[in-house]
């Protein structure tokens, strides 16, 4: 079901998870931009008690800056840790496929997959 649907993005409830899946139009994005998005995402992942976050990187164009990378890290990562948020992946067709495991400040284990399929199979790994 689509939840959300922007310039810049859009929002699809899974059955356990909602996708985040950034469009090419993220080229003329902001930073103001950047960061309403990703908090509008975790207000969604809050609304919903969502566990799971799919955040897919295939159409993304934009660079966020340092701000806007400490602004995730301060607001949207204490917003997934707190919601108890288990495992973000992000779907980057253009890196080798890899787990990180948690990064600093995060409570969850984070991965980077090369195809949408590999990500919902290390999503649902252990369930």
């Amino acid at each position: 079901m689509n939840l959300y649907n922007h310039q810049y993005m859009e929002f699809v409830s899974k059955e356990d998870r909602i996708d985040f899946i950034w469009k090419s139009e993220t080229k003329n994005m902001t930073d103001h931009d950047f960061q309403y998005t990703i908090l509008r995402y975790a207000s969604y992942v809050m609304e919903y008690r969502t566990k799971k976050v799919l955040i897919d990187l295939t159409d993304f164009k934009f660079t966020p800056s340092q701000a806007s990378q400490q602004f995730h890290s301060d607001y949207v990562t204490r917003i997934y840790n707190m919601m108890g948020v288990t495992r973000k992946v992000f779907i980057a067709p253009f890196m080798e496929s890899k787990v990180i495991g948690k990064e600093p400040g995060t409570d969850y284990e984070n991965a980077f997959m090369a195809s949408y399929a590999e990500g919902i199979k290390w999503l649902n790994q252990n369930d």
